[in-house]
């Protein structure tokens, strides 16, 4: 039996391992997902998609292709077809409850209703803008096949999911673009390590292969009309690479050039239980023509209270598993339509490779399983639309499959409980500082009068700042300081009176920053981490003295000279950088008054705004100081 893991410590960047690169040198020239699962991508040319065919995923050289339809056989069996059957395969899949894409060729098939809320209909229509304004770029026809768009029927849409914390990343680095979004469950949950890992794989290797770089680093950059759009989007792990690629909200991918797409989808959410569905394509630019070059997904499901969590395969025993893939391997062997290269592939395999096959699950509420396997490249079809192959698994079967902990999430799926996940404010929750875009807005001298309405504002728009509170001032508004600190906002020390410490003996320096502690932690319960000395006039052993790093700043705003809103918006906003750390002052109302459209224009710029200790400002001791994230590249 497999039991659910917890994810390593946090901290512990590890390369995720990635079964499916070791299938594929075994299954050379097929792409093999299986639901929420891994591709296994072989051959050296890679998969192409161009505007004669669209969405189309084939090995070999692009040419006039005939689009495939995903078909369900009497056996639950999906597989491509000709034209004609395409029809077919488009009324079987409407009758059974599945929705096919408007202008697709990719019929539909029964939708596996998620466990806790109602599917609903389809992810929506493809954008009739989605080819690119250069004539260089990857165009592909809206019209076209798309590669199980139907399957998105059975997803959720993450915004109505308590409970996540969305991530996105949108660059247009040089030669290695980058369309990322995934989504973490809200506070210290083991299963987002996990889920940051297999990104984090993701986003390194194609920084090192593409740009040139050691390791990913993080960029602000946003698309046309700004970060909207963080975390899941509901059905787009079922879309094709090559379509995802050719989006003109995606950044421009010129020729020579391959972007990396992370997507992710919510499967299911129901009680405590949760699956996230996360696929990662690279697709090359090739004159015009969408080339895919690796295709890779993986499955987490986790449960919010225990903290258990496990991948796709190991929600099987592995004898169980096995009995599962048996299942897939005969249903393609005995239908006369799959390729001869899809066959193969799925032969009797050792129980290792079985398991990665089965990453890509999915529960439908009455117990039972679908395991999808798309074969991106039919090596004996070479300008045949490839479809995927979709195996609907009996419940009774399922359950002599499962382990306890696969029993919990089928459970789950099953009982239709309402999803129990609770949202918490930004501060709270997990962000990647080197990952994504971040910055920390700090204010001092406060809580003053107006400290309460920033606070309001910056809850509103899911950002968490630093105060630097004045010890005095935190007794005349202790309510003010409880406040922020439930707001996920982090206190810092600026001493009890705002003392100038060029003038002020050492042990009343540590005095007044030991009274400030005492005054925060009777009015929140938490202590400080960061000292700020008032004017930034200090010497090392003063500040070593009292325990405490110094936090200085990269960007003063001088909102002190009162220079009104706007002013204010536009200092800080125009010299952003990732990792950066801006000055600013609670006790003034045009700043107050400046803070919504500030935090609105740099969310509109991909950044998230977090408090110093989110940002990462590394191995800092006592009296050490500090004026950006360590890790960041401004």
């Amino acid at each position: 039996m497999i039991a659910p893991r917890r994810a390593p410590e946090p901290g512990a960047h590890a390369p995720h391992r990635r079964p499916a690169r070791r299938i594929a040198s075994a299954l050379a020239g097929l792409a093999l997902v299986g639901v929420l699962g891994v591709s296994l991508a072989g051959g050296a040319q890679g998969s192409r998609a161009s505007e004669t065919f669209g969405a189309a995923a084939v090995l070999g050289e692009p040419g006039p292709v005939t689009p495939g339809a995903e078909r369900t056989s009497g056996a639950g069996l999906a597989l491509p077809g000709d034209a004609a059957a395409a029809g077919a395969g488009a009324a079987a899949g409407t009758a059974g409850g599945g929705a096919s894409r408007p202008g697709s060729a990719t019929a539909g098939t029964a939708s596996v209703p998620a466990s806790g809320a109602t599917a609903g209909a389809e992810s929506g229509e493809p954008d009739d803008d989605s080819a690119p304004a250069h004539a260089d770029d990857i165009v592909v026809s809206p019209g076209s096949g798309s590669s199980g768009t139907a399957s998105a029927a059975s997803t959720l849409d993450a915004a109505g999911v308590a409970g996540l914390r969305p991530q996105r990343i949108w660059a247009p680095v040089a030669g290695a673009p980058v369309s990322a979004h995934w989504t973490y469950l809200a506070g210290d949950a083991p299963v987002n390590a996990e889920i940051e890992s297999w990104v984090r794989a993701q986003l390194d290797d194609h920084a090192t292969r593409y740009a040139g770089l050691p390791a990913w680093k993080p960029v602000a950059a946003a698309p046309p009309g700004g970060m909207t759009d963080r975390g899941c989007e509901r059905g787009s792990t079922y879309e094709s690479p090559a379509t995802l690629a050719a989006a003109s909200t995606q950044p421009r991918t010129a020729d020579g050039e391959t972007i990396l797409l992370v997507s992710c989808d919510v499967v299911s959410a129901g009680g405590d239980a949760i699956g996230i569905r996360m696929r990662a394509s690279e697709v090359a630019n090739r004159s015009g023509v969408a080339v895919v070059l690796r295709d890779e997904v993986a499955t987490f499901y986790a449960d919010r209270t225990t903290g258990n969590w496990a991948s796709g395969s190991q929600l099987f025993t592995g004898e169980g598993g096995e009995r599962l893939m048996e299942r897939v391997r005969a249903a393609v062997a005995q239908d006369p339509r799959a390729s001869a290269s899809l066959v193969l592939a799925t032969r009797p395999l050792d129980g290792a490779k079985w398991q990665a096959a089965l990453e890509d699950v999915a529960f439908a509420s009455d117990g039972g399983a679908r395991v999808r396997v798309e074969e991106h490249a039919a090596a004996d079809s070479p300008g045949v639309e490839a479809a995927p192959v979709v195996v609907d698994i009996p419940a009774d079967v399922v359950a002599g499959a499962l382990t306890d902990f696969g029993r919990e999430i089928v459970a789950a799926a099953v009982s239709h409980e309402p999803w129990r996940g609770v949202s918490n404010p930004i501060g709270l929750d997990r962000t990647p500082c080197d990952l994504v875009a971040c910055l920390a807005l700090t204010f001092d001298d406060g809580p003053g009068e107006s400290t309460a309405r920033m606070l309001d504002t910056l809850r509103a728009r899911d950002a968490a700042a630093t105060f630097f509170v004045v010890g005095k001032n935190v007794d005349a508004r202790p309510e003010v300081v409880a406040q922020a600190v439930r707001d996920g906002n982090e206190i810092g020390n600026h001493t009890y009176d705002h003392i100038y410490f060029a003038v002020t003996p050492t042990d009343q320096i540590v005095d007044q920053v030991r009274r400030t502690d005492d005054a925060v932690f009777r009015a929140a319960n938490v202590r400080t981490t960061f000292l700020r000395p008032p004017w930034a006039t200090f010497r090392y052993d003063q500040a070593a003295a009292t325990g405490k790093p110094v936090a200085l700043w990269g960007l003063d705003s001088r909102d002190w000279e009162d220079p009104g809103t706007s002013v204010i918006v536009s200092r800080v906003a125009s010299a952003a950088t990732p990792g950066m750390i801006v000055l600013m002052h609670d006790t003034h109302t045009g700043t107050v008054d400046a803070m919504g459209p500030l935090v609105d224009s740099l969310r509109a710029q991909g950044y998230s705004l977090v408090t110093l200790s989110t940002l990462g400002v590394g191995n800092v001791g006592p009296g050490d100081a500090f004026n950006s994230a360590r890790a960041a590249t401004p």
